[in-house]
């Protein structure tokens, strides 16, 4: 069964969690003025761990990044963009 989860993302690099074949929805703020990503997964499967970047308008982008979406805070003050880099390389 699918359903939707919400991943709080900080600055810069983040790694999730995901339940395996999870589909990145959306980015938004809430409320309390942090960013969180909607993804909808089924929670039986089991986790994988998956890059995400925020960076700010006019930061450097690494290639190979899929756009997820655009962040406000602080009522458009700062503006953050997602980008998701897939699975973690293997050591």
């Amino acid at each position: 069964m699918q359903t939707v989860w919400k991943y709080e993302l900080f600055h810069c690099r983040n790694i999730l969690s995901l339940p395996k074949g999870a589909k990145s929805l959306s980015v938004h703020s809430q409320g309390d003025n942090k960013m969180y990503l909607w993804a909808m997964a089924d929670p039986e499967h089991p986790t994988e761990p998956r890059k995400f970047m925020v960076i700010p308008t006019g930061g450097e982008v690494p290639p190979d990044g899929q756009y997820i979406g655009t962040i406000y805070l602080d009522s458009g003050r700062f503006v953050f963009h997602v980008f998701e880099f897939g699975f973690l390389d293997k050591p």
